[in-house]
């Protein structure tokens, strides 16, 4: 009984070993690759049962020797017992899958056995029980045999299934029953004791597909067999996660799980390659010279716990795609697993979509859950912002919601602008406080304090200082720079965007006259874009772009509807000075030609300031309100466009704040957009004084939209954002005495109490 036991469960751990390798089932079992492995099942065939990824079923008897025995009590009579039993009394399916009708196409009944079992089993029984399988309708079950010794198997095995049907039924089973019942029965041999050529067969699979380590090819075995043994005293089974789990815990060290192998492959390809892509923006390019970049928060991070997952969270263009990169480089060079994707180089309008863009047999989630590692892996994700439309924002953040929930191995870093996270609480549920590392307060935003994460702020004083030291040109720029400049100059893009003219031969002098980002960002525009000649067609071709990255929302464009006669030329300039770029998958792949992309996300927010929002107001209402959606997918841009009118065109900018506040169709999202702005930069109280004489005037004096003005101002103020002016206090500014007037006018004018309590 013990030698039974012993061959039953080394039996077990050779189909355990071809579970692991991922190799097919067959002969020992139905077809397709082995799922899950079963011992002591309390079925009929009660020894093993295996399960196929095909849904297929194979109930095996394992008998280390047995004979061709005629008589009502022998080993084989009980192997024909068990298998008229099994196919007699299936029931309950919806309980157990394999208690159903078995069918001979797609499941077996087998008797495994050893070679010391006579040739009356090992090949006359087995070879008529094969034949059986393949006889035709009208062929007699008698033509399955064709020696004598092949006739004295048949008889015996037909015989036994009499016998047995009969007990079971009280009636002799008919001719189809018999051969349907037989059809499903096989017999295989397999040899798996010590040192046999089963042994050999299963150790040598461990060592060539499973394990990480081949000199742990016996100790593993021995730990696959014991497995076995476990399930067979717990009457349970195994499947693959359950198996390798065991034998990491024996310190076993495995590859990656077979059916998951090249997918992991895919993965850790499109990762390096998003890294490469990345890197351009760990580092600033002159002429002949590379200035690398050294960020604080990277090393900060790695110094603690690297653990929980957080958002990097920063303005636009405070180098979050090069804090990424960082990250993920050294993540992975301290032997972490990394999979880092970038919202704008990938479709991401589904999960299923996204599974196709990376070249993935399975879901990105099914992967992770599959991929073995010691330590913690990461997923890092940039440019959440860049999933402008609702169905790619939908989709990765469920995405992430999979991964946190179904993937524990794996934390997750995703990089996204500060407004877009303080407006969608979908993400900000996703990443709780518990999360973030513990950096100080250096590396936090107070608004965000109940959330996990991390601030990329613009550039320390040291950081800047690194940069300016590696180039002469850029060393002599804080000198003539005035203080907004260099402060503005602190913001990696806007350092990008000035080495890049420098570059281009624009005097060190020139930025003296600049105070802000928008003239930055002028300047870069009227000598890449609008410069003469050819203005006008550089920026007809980028009206199309946008127009067809707005309507489709991403940010990528059709060069075949960029393209038309005399555009070439126009289209060529503003790709060779990287305005705009043809798409790459990655650094390996060829740039796609037929897809255009701006070459900074940021150019794309500020070309829609320049030429998709009409510059007549009528106009730009017009569209607001027609397409009330665009405060999302262009938010950057829209306060771009409110932030230049505060600087050049005052009365423009109130003309416009009480025209969209009078609005009935225009969204509130979109109301306080002007509103944001004005909480950011006014300073005293000639800089609401328009506002404050609406509220000082009668209800009925009023300009359309003042409460709505005033409310919405109120809610900005309110909001905490560190940008804006304090709402009280000493350092309040205008806001005081704009409530004074508030209050003043709501004491004479009670009918106006929305104005102050909204």
């Amino acid at each position: 009984m013990q030698a039974g036991a012993d061959y039953q469960n080394r039996v077990a751990a050779w189909l355990a070993t071809r579970m692991l390798a991922g190799r097919e089932g067959r002969p020992f079992a139905p077809s397709g690759t082995i799922q899950f492995i079963r011992s002591e099942t309390g079925e009929s065939v009660d020894d093993l049962l295996v399960g196929t990824d095909l849904g297929h079923f194979g109930f095996i008897q394992a008998k280390r020797k047995l004979s061709l025995s005629a008589l009502d009590e022998s080993e084989l009579a009980s192997v024909f017992s068990q298998a008229v039993r099994q196919v007699l009394h299936a029931s309950e399916p919806e309980k157990r899958p394999w208690s159903r009708a078995l069918n001979p196409e797609h499941d077996k009944l087998l008797l495994v056995t050893s070679s010391e079992s006579p040739d009356t089993i090992t090949h006359d029984l087995a070879i008529v029980l094969k034949r059986v399988s393949g006889l035709v309708a009208s062929q007699a079950l008698a033509d399955a045999a064709q020696t004598q010794k092949e006739i004295k198997a048949l008889e015996t095995a037909v015989g036994h299934v009499d016998r047995e049907w009969k007990k079971e039924t009280g009636i002799s089973p008919t001719d189809e029953e018999k051969r349907r019942l037989l059809a499903l029965l096989d017999i295989e041999v397999l040899d798996v004791e010590s040192g046999q050529i089963g042994e050999r067969e299963a150790v040598g699979e461990l060592r060539a597909v499973v394990l990480t380590d081949p000199k742990q090819e016996h100790l593993a075995w021995k730990a696959i067999v014991s497995a076995c043994n476990q399930t067979a005293i717990l009457r349970s089974g195994v499947d693959v996660a359950v198996l390798r789990k065991s034998l990491r815990e024996d310190h076993i060290l495995l590859q990656h799980e077979w059916a998951y192998r090249r997918d992991i492959d895919a993965l850790s390809k499109h990762t390096e390659s998003t890294l490469n892509l990345l890197s351009e923006s760990s580092r600033i390019q002159i002429t002949g010279h590379e200035i690398k970049i050294e960020r604080e928060v990277v090393s900060e991070f790695l110094k603690g716990p690297t653990t929980g997952s957080f958002v990097l969270v920063g303005e636009p263009g405070a180098g979050k795609s090069g804090v990424i990169h960082e990250l993920a480089s050294r993540l992975r060079s301290s032997g972490h697993d990394v999979i880092c994707l970038a919202v704008d180089k990938v479709d991401v309008s589904s999960i299923p979509r996204l599974r196709d863009e990376l070249d993935l047999a399975h879901l990105p989630l099914e992967v992770m859950q599959h991929w073995d590692g010691q330590k913690q892996g990461f997923l890092l994700i940039d440019a959440l912002d860049a999933a402008r439309g609702e169905a790619a924002a939908t989709a990765i953040l469920d995405f992430i919601q999979q991964v946190k929930a179904g993937a524990k191995r794996w934390s997750i870093i995703a990089s996204v602008r500060k407004w877009d996270l303080r407006y969608s609480p979908r993400l900000r549920d996703l990443f709780p406080a518990t999360g973030a590392p513990n950096l100080g307060s250096k590396f936090k935003y107070p608004e965000f304090d109940n959330l996990g994460h991390v601030k990329v702020g613009t550039f320390t004083d040291e950081e800047f200082a690194q940069c300016c030291s590696q180039w002469s040109s850029l060393e002599a720029l804080p000198k003539a720079a005035n203080s907004q400049m260099i402060e503005l100059l602190h913001v990696p893009f806007n350092l990008r965007i000035a080495v890049d003219l420098l570059d281009s031969g624009m005097a060190v002098s020139e930025f003296a006259s600049l105070q802000d980002q928008i003239g930055l960002l002028q300047v870069y525009w009227d000598r890449r874009v609008t410069w003469s000649p050819g203005g006008d067609e550089r920026e007809s071709v980028l009206r199309v772009c946008l127009a067809d990255m707005v309507a489709n929302r991403r940010l990528q464009a059709d060069r075949s509807k960029v393209s038309s006669a005399g555009s070439g030329p126009a289209l060529a300039q503003l790709l060779s000075t990287n305005v705009l770029s043809e798409w790459q998958a990655n650094p390996a792949a060829m740039p796609q030609r037929q897809i255009l992309a701006f070459g900074h996300n940021l150019l794309f927010d500020f070309a829609a300031e320049q030429l998709f929002f009409p510059h007549n107001q009528t106009e730009f209402i017009r569209l607001l309100s027609q397409q009330p959606d665009l405060a999302l997918v262009l938010r950057p841009s829209l306060h771009m466009r409110m932030q230049k009118l505060w600087s050049t065109d005052r009365d423009g900018f109130w003309k416009l704040v009480f025209e969209l506040c009078s609005a009935d169709n225009i969204s509130p999202l979109i109301q306080s957009a002007p509103l944001t702005v004005l909480a950011e930069n006014a300073k005293g109280l000639s800089d609401v004084e328009p506002l404050a004489i609406e509220l000082r005037k009668q209800p009925r004096a009023q300009r359309a939209g003042t409460s709505n003005v005033y409310r919405h101002l109120v809610g900005v103020l309110v909001s905490g954002k560190p940008d804006n002016r304090p709402d009280f206090g000493p350092d309040a500014g205008p806001w005081y005495s704009l409530a004074l007037d508030a209050c003043h006018r709501e004491s004479q004018y009670p009918e106006g109490e929305a104005a102050i309590n909204g």
